[in-house]
């Protein structure tokens, strides 16, 4: 039997949230306890081949000293407790990244099986002494756009075989949390065109026959849609925004003559989750946390929340807006979230049984265009204000202001349909 841990984009050293400094810290150390964890299990559960695949690093920065020692300290575990290890390069990380940072070497030192360019085939044994391949290949440098899968050399019978590549399978995948970009041309979840790196289909991965492939780049973790299909994707060791949500971790896979068996393990203890909440005129705040709770309870690990609050409620709208930063603090006490985020959609109650009963804004200004007594009044205060005389009111002048009132009456019926249009000034002109 062949066991396989199978690690996804890891993304070490990448620019998120570098001016959001605590995000970035708790990002940082779910990936580093992520990561010690995926090298516990493999050395625990003695697996015969450790399997990075691809995206490791982020490529935007120079290594940090931290990352070097903590890739150092998990390599020299891994070596010392007999586990082979398998290095993609990707689109993030690609060879001339590697040779600039002097990681080539660090992973020669420790016998890593590096896949940096064109296929390449590497014979190895298992730890009962059944021998096994992995075929794979890597980016040079960014923006490999090939199908290399092509090129790979179909299974030969009675050889496990395991194939490794970081790109793009198009076609028929499956869709977790109910959709993806791009779902018409059939993308993976999460990519769009310009994502395509290495793309392939799954007729590619066919015909191969291989008894399992290890894939990176999409930072979702699913299997290839397909019974005859042993292809997955591991997805982001870590969830790095609320794009990824969900458990993160990596696959372990068993190859033997019972055939092969993949079980995904959640070693990230950090969770991005996104809730919507409707909520009505009566909930309390206490009843608010109840239901998120309600929602939550299934989590994996320390949470980082968004949460949309949708409805009508007016005790709920107030904290919203007047004291929100208290409001965070309570709900993530009672669902224990490292973060809260929160957003909103809500209206006063009084402004839904306005629009209920037609009493709304709209109608109130019409109902006061037709009001002689309100139009005086307003070019009373027009006159004061703008004109600089005051309005004489009953008595001499008064059929002129009147007039002035019925003309300022028109003016506000002509301005009105064009303002509702669209028609408004602003910005120093017309928009």
């Amino acid at each position: 039997m062949v066991q396989i841990l199978h690690l996804g984009d890891c993304h070490f050293d990448d620019a998120y949230y570098l001016n959001r400094p605590e995000r970035r810290r708790l990002l940082d150390e779910s990936r580093e306890q992520a990561l010690r964890a995926a090298v516990e299990t493999a050395v625990n559960r003695q697996v015969d081949l450790f399997v990075w695949a691809g995206d490791v690093l982020d490529g935007e920065r120079r290594v940090s000293l931290k990352t070097r020692s903590l890739l150092e300290q998990a390599l020299s575990e891994l070596k010392e407790a007999g586990v082979e290890i398998a290095w993609m390069t990707g689109n993030h990380d690609p060879k001339c990244y590697l040779e600039s940072q002097g990681l080539d070497q660090l992973l020669h030192a420790y016998g890593v099986h590096i896949f940096d360019g064109p296929v390449r085939t590497v014979g190895l044994t298992a730890r009962d002494g059944s021998p096994y391949k992995i075929v794979g290949s890597g980016h040079e440098e960014k923006g490999l756009m090939e199908n290399r899968l092509k090129t790979y050399p179909v299974k030969v019978e009675g050889v496990v075989t395991i194939g490794l590549l970081h790109g793009s399978v198009q076609g028929g995948t499956l869709q977790p949390d109910g959709g993806q970009s791009g779902e018409s041309l059939g993308l993976p979840p999460g990519l769009k065109p310009e994502d395509l790196y290495f793309p392939c289909s799954k007729s590619d991965l066919r015909r191969l026959g291989y008894d399992l492939i290890c894939l990176g780049h999409v930072h979702v973790p699913y299997k290839i849609d397909g019974a005859d299909l042993p292809a997955y994707y591991a997805g982001s060791l870590t969830g790095l925004s609320h794009k990824e949500t969900g458990s993160r971790g990596a696959w372990l896979h068993r190859l033997g003559h019972g055939g092969q068996t993949s079980t995904f393990l959640t070693l990230s203890p950090l969770e991005w989750r996104t809730v919507a909440l409707d909520v009505t005129p009566e909930w309390s705040l206490e009843q608010l946390n109840e239901a998120l709770q309600a929602v939550l309870k299934n989590r994996a690990g320390q949470l980082m929340l968004r949460l949309s609050i949708n409805g009508v409620n007016d005790k709920i709208l107030t904290a919203l807006r007047h004291d929100q930063e208290t409001l965070r603090d309570r709900i993530g006490n009672a669902v224990e979230a490292a973060e809260v985020e929160l957003r909103f959609d809500m209206v006063p109650e009084r402004v839904l049984e306005l629009q209920r009963t037609g009493d709304t804004f709209a109608a109130h200004l019409s109902r006061c265009l037709e009001n002689p007594e309100f139009m005086g009044a307003v070019w009373s205060v027009y006159a004061q204000r703008a004109l600089g005389f005051e309005y004489e009111g009953e008595g001499d002048g008064h059929e002129e202001n009147e007039d002035h009132a019925q003309v300022l009456q028109a003016a506000l019926h002509d301005l009105w349909p064009r303002w509702m249009g669209g028609q408004r000034y602003g910005g120093g002109g017309r928009s």
